[in-house]
């Protein structure tokens, strides 16, 4: 075969989306203001140290779509960071396992 007979092979079409709607949990967000961005920015929480080199900090709602996850520590009660997460329902945030694997039930 010669370079000219693989690239006839291979597509460049881009297949469509998938239709999201068809979903069994598509109808519990809230589609007036999901992946929508908030204009008004609030202000930043302080003492989150930057993680990505020459990224910028997000002000609170600017992204609606991410959640910051906490924990509370047992002997000061403080407040942790720990990771991020997406809200993908009214009930759901959606998060890597090591963010809450090391916390107890």
């Amino acid at each position: 075969e010669t370079i000219a007979d693989v690239r006839n092979l291979i597509s460049t079409t881009v297949p469509p989306p998938p239709e999201f709607s068809i979903h069994r949990n598509f109808k519990n967000l809230n589609h007036e203001i999901c992946g929508t961005r908030k204009e008004q920015k609030a202000k930043e929480i302080p003492n989150i140290d930057s993680r990505i080199f020459g990224g910028e900090r997000a002000g609170i709602l600017e992204f609606p779509w991410m959640a910051m996850l906490f924990y509370r520590t047992l002997n000061t009660g403080q407040l942790v960071f720990r990771c991020g997460g997406s809200v993908i329902s009214q009930k759901f945030v959606l998060t890597a396992a090591h963010c809450v694997s090391h916390l107890s039930s």
